[in-house]
């Protein structure tokens, strides 16, 4: 009975680990990789993207800072994170995504770089100027998840997207078409357009349903590798997650 005692205590310290510092602490976040989507206008609320891995689970994301130098047209970011101590930390790698929003820039071409000693290497962030007074310059769908898709007829990649259409006082919003953009830094930018449809025997004579799923081929095969797929959203802001193809 102690033997076996002695081995659950024996593996359970090989999983986990007990931080003894008596409080949490803000840290700079272990970032890895920046991801940058094209298309903003200087209407949109510009969002970056970082990818990183905790070495174990006593970690947590927290709000991040940036600085905005408009002169230089220069965008330092600070990411942080919390480091929770006097916790069971799970020894186990952690992936995380920190999604920064900037909000408005103007027109421009800005630096965009890692200002807590990273050694990921700055990227260009290009903002261009408006189409549309309008926050959008389409009515996006409220899109919560989206995938790889391999199971095309021909073989050919195609990127998924799903969610729920929003409730609306007349009519039904639908569908109209996705489309997708392949940008430099390994970043998808997926863009579900909607249609608001004001006769509820237009949206009938559509097949409405509450639930959508989509897809969009890719027009040029991905290679191995990890890639942000950046969904555009109805509420101004985006569904970001990240892919790797084996």
């Amino acid at each position: 009975m102690f033997f076996k005692t002695f081995l659950t205590v024996v593996g359970f310290s090989s999983l986990f680990s007990v931080a003894m510092a008596s409080n949490s602490a803000v840290i700079p976040s272990p970032i890895e990789k920046m991801y940058i989507p094209m298309g903003f206008d200087d209407n949109d609320n510009i969002e970056i993207v970082l990818a990183g891995n905790f070495r174990n689970s006593c970690y947590k994301v927290t709000n991040s800072d940036f600085k905005v130098d408009q002169s230089n047209k220069t965008i330092t970011l600070f990411p942080k994170s919390i480091e929770y101590n006097n916790s069971i930390c799970a020894q186990m790698i952690v992936p995380f995504l920190q999604t920064l929003k900037i909000g408005t820039l103007e027109v421009g071409t800005y630096k965009v770089l890692i200002g807590s000693s990273q050694s990921v290497a700055s990227q260009e962030l290009i903002v261009s100027p408006r189409h549309t007074e309008a926050p959008d310059d389409y009515i996006y769908a409220p899109v919560d998840d989206a995938s790889l898709d391999f199971t095309n007829p021909n073989g050919a990649q195609s990127i998924s997207v799903s969610g729920n259409y929003p409730l609306t006082f007349v009519g039904c919003a639908m569908m109209n078409e996705i489309k997708l953009i392949q940008t430099p830094g390994n970043v998808l930018v997926v863009m579900p357009i909607m249609d608001l449809l004001t006769s509820d025997d237009e949206c009938k004579s559509r097949h409405w349903t509450p639930k959508f799923l989509n897809k969009v081929a890719l027009p040029n095969r991905l290679p191995q590798g990890e890639y942000l797929v950046h969904v555009r959203v109805l509420n101004g802001s985006s569904y970001n997650k990240v892919i790797t193809i084996k």
